[in-house]
């Protein structure tokens, strides 16, 4: 009876072994949230994930920068809605359809873009950084990393 036992305690360590290797591969790796605006790809890293929903429509408001398309009704509240193709200098080929709703240390607001494309997972040493000042933390192959406290209404 002991080696029973003894089985599971060696079936344990070698099942926590394997998590253990399996919890370092996962650091090694980005997991990014992406959408499409125009020909570019966008993504976020999970600490800036937000709820993503369909436009059905936002009213742009003139005397706003560009960068701010408008504002939109998320259940009874108007949210702020930027466009990242002005501050990014990106093709902006028509109108939002998606946003993800989020926050910083300005609030809550939306980023609208053409389409979510899913999740990706990169290797951390295929994501090249950039500078602390610039609005995008780096980039991974064609997809852009935006950095989030880059933001501002």
């Amino acid at each position: 009876m002991v080696s029973q036992g003894s089985g599971v305690n060696a079936r344990l360590l070698e099942r926590a072994r394997r998590l253990a290797a399996e919890s370092h591969e996962r650091s090694d790796w980005e997991e990014l949230m992406v959408f499409r605006r125009g020909s570019s790809l966008l993504a976020f890293r999970p600490d800036s994930w937000g709820e993503v929903v369909r436009l059905k429509g936002y009213t742009p408001i003139p005397t706003l920068p560009p960068h701010v398309a408008g504002v939109f009704n998320l259940r009874g509240s108007i949210v702020p809605l930027l466009d990242l193709s002005y501050p990014l200098k990106i093709e902006a080929p028509g109108p939002l359809r998606v946003a993800m709703v989020t926050s910083n240390r300005h609030g809550q607001f939306g980023i609208g873009f053409d389409s979510l494309e899913g999740t990706m997972r990169v290797p951390r040493e295929d994501v090249t950084e950039t500078p602390p000042d610039h609005p995008l933390e780096g980039m991974a192959g064609d997809v852009m990393i935006v950095r989030m406290e880059a933001l501002a209404l």
